[in-house]
Parts: C-alpha cells; sequence; structure tokens
C-alpha cells in the first residue's frame, strides 16, 4: 500500500513508522529533496497547470516553518531527481 502524506516532522514519521511495526509493514519514506524557491516555483506552476490539488498559501507557509527533514532517520530514501527517478520507476 502506498500512503501518500507529508509526514513533515520527525515525530509524525515515527508514528507511522509504529503503525507499521505494529501491522508487520514495509515502511518507507520517499524524500524529495528540493529548494524552498523550487518548492514555490512548482506551487505557482501547478497554480496554473491545474494538475494537482492547489494548497492554499497559509499551509504552505506552516509547512516551511514546521517541516523537519529526515536527517539519519531509517527507511528513508532521499530523491535528488524527481523526473529520473519517475523515469526509472515506469
Amino acid at each position: 500500500m502506498i500512503f501518500d502524506h507529508g509526514d513533515f516532522s520527525r515525530a509524525e514519521r515515527d508514528q507511522v513508522r509504529a503503525i507499521g511495526a505494529r501491522d508487520a509493514a514495509n515502511v518507507r519514506f520517499m524524500y524529495v529533496q528540493i529548494t524552498e524557491d523550487e518548492a514555490r516555483r512548482r506551487l505557482l506552476n501547478n497554480r496554473q497547470s491545474l494538475q494537482r490539488y492547489d494548497v492554499r498559501d497559509d499551509d504552505f507557509e506552516l509547512v516551511l516553518r514546521i517541516f523537519q527533514p529526515p536527517v539519519d532517520e531509517v527507511q528513508v530514501e532521499v530523491i535528488q531527481d524527481l523526473e529520473t527517478e519517475l523515469a526509472r520507476l515506469r
């Protein structure tokens, strides 16, 4: 099963790991590492293309404030180039 969710803090990711361990599920996080500028560019591009659900400005700013990168965490795959990774998975 794929659970597509933000899990912006270490505590949220630890909670997902605990649920997975309880149910003997294989838990993996995919961390797409991008800059804040790139995230803003994608947000604005999406508002033009309407390919994804729009994220409100206040929600976007909240995530920027609370996000904790998954540094030194287990079960995390860091993706530097999303397009390359998507091509690999196809």
